[in-house]
């Protein structure tokens, strides 16, 4: 019972590493260099995140048959986010606009939610059992969330104050959200579920990357930027994967 409440409390210190990404976008002076370091770094986190953690999983936990509903899965990941653009600032292929920025941080937002939700969940599971293993895992979770504070922020600095500072909360707490989830409904959530909202999540991601990051970094090339913040972004996984 005393590594529950201390698991619980974990998950909710973990949007700290969400809000330092945030606060680092934040205090910057040069918003167009944050702007293509965010959308690069994330580029590289995501797609890191999606081959060597969240792939691997897939296959590890649903083969054989299993396969078939990961793909399906997967697949309306992507199809929820494309119907999902009916209703954020439509862009028309122009990514120089604000539109376009506030599109990609809305939609980055709740993929990234959903993935954290899955995150706190997995942490509460561990961490009930071994509080070292919660807090090595919850360690690699939080590093990966940096990036993805800088693209949020970035990408919505030109949104209300309200909208934007409810949309960073509302992902700043969604690992704690997990965590409470798992505590509450635990005994009751199968490995099953668990296993197709990731292949949801990965779709998700395979969205935002090829039809939000990608056309924006084709946009601006400014590759030598791209080349760098990808490669960070794929080695604070590499780094945060170390702690899982």
């Amino acid at each position: 019972m005393e590594n529950c409440k201390m698991i619980l409390v974990i998950t909710f210190l973990l949007g700290l590493f969400f809000a330092a990404g945030a606060a680092a976008a934040r205090l910057s002076d040069n918003t167009r260099k944050i702007e293509e370091i965010s959308i690069s770094v994330a580029a590289g986190a995501m797609s890191a995140l999606a081959a060597a953690d969240i792939i691997p999983e897939i296959l590890h936990e649903m083969s054989g048959t299993g396969l078939i509903k990961a793909v399906l899965f997967t697949a309306a990941g992507v199809v929820f986010l494309k119907l999902l653009d009916r209703f954020v600032p439509e862009h028309h292929g122009d990514e120089e606009s604000p539109g376009a920025m506030i599109h990609i941080g809305i939609i980055s937002a709740l993929a990234i939610m959903l993935h954290n939700i899955i995150e706190g969940m997995a942490v509460y599971e561990l961490g009930a059992d071994s509080l070292r293993q919660g807090v090595i895992f919850a360690i690699g979770v939080g590093l990966h969330n940096i990036p993805m504070g800088m693209l949020v922020y970035s990408t919505l600095k030109d949104e209300t104050r309200v909208k934007k500072y409810t949309v960073l909360f509302a992902v700043m707490i969604s690992t704690f959200a997990g965590g409470l989830v798992m505590a509450a409904l635990g005994s009751c959530m199968s490995h099953t579920l668990i296993d197709l909202l990731t292949c949801l999540t990965l779709g998700m991601i395979i969205y935002i990357i090829s039809s939000e990051l990608v056309p924006y970094m084709a946009a601006h090339r400014n590759y030598r930027v791209y080349a760098a913040g990808i490669a960070a972004g794929a080695a604070i996984v590499a780094v945060s994967l170390l702690f899982e």
